[in-house]
């Protein structure tokens, strides 16, 4: 077999492809400039730089906060808040902590209306997996002595944990 064929073979499959599901890390490789493909106007790739960055929710959850803050800088009127401090604009995001880290701002958070439920989600799973509700604080104290002993002593060992609140959605 010639090795031109493979090229051809892949060149003629990229032509007809019209939605592209590559590994990300893959995309530099095929669509480097050294090989010479591109994609058409009709094509697209399921991926793009930094993806994560919107797609895991601990760092969705950061960015929407730096961007809160930076609105706030600027003195736009997305930044606006009512009589209570909450964003009149920017409110399509529930109260959300990163645990353990602010673990002591959602103990405040909690106190302030204790019948509340909430939603607690590892960071980095999907399609459901680990995910529970909350409504006491001693359920948090209980998640966190139920992880594998090594990790509990280890901060930086421990799964960070996305808390989110729902209270006008539950």
């Amino acid at each position: 077999m010639d090795p031109g064929d493979g090229q051809r073979r892949l060149e003629l499959l990229l032509a007809r492809l019209h939605f592209i599901l590559i590994k990300f890390g893959t995309i530099h490789t095929v669509f480097s400039v050294d090989t010479g493909y591109r994609l058409s106007d009709d094509q697209m790739v399921n991926h793009f730089p930094n993806h994560y960055e919107l797609t895991r929710k601990d760092l969705m959850i950061k960015n929407i906060k730096r961007y809160r803050k930076e609105l706030e800088k600027e003195a736009s009127p997305l930044a606006e808040k009512d009589k209570n401090g909450k964003y009149l604009y920017l409110d399509f995001v529930p109260v959300t902590f990163m645990l353990p880290a602010d673990y002591n701002l959602f103990v405040e958070e909690f106190r302030k209306s204790p019948s509340s439920t909430w939603i607690m989600k590892p960071c980095g799973k999907a399609h459901g997996k680990g995910i529970f509700l909350i409504n006491k604080l001693s359920q948090v104290k209980k998640w966190s002595h139920q992880r594998a002993p090594h990790q509990r002593g280890h901060p930086e060992a421990r799964p960070p944990l996305f808390m989110a609140h729902f209270a006008p959605f539950i």
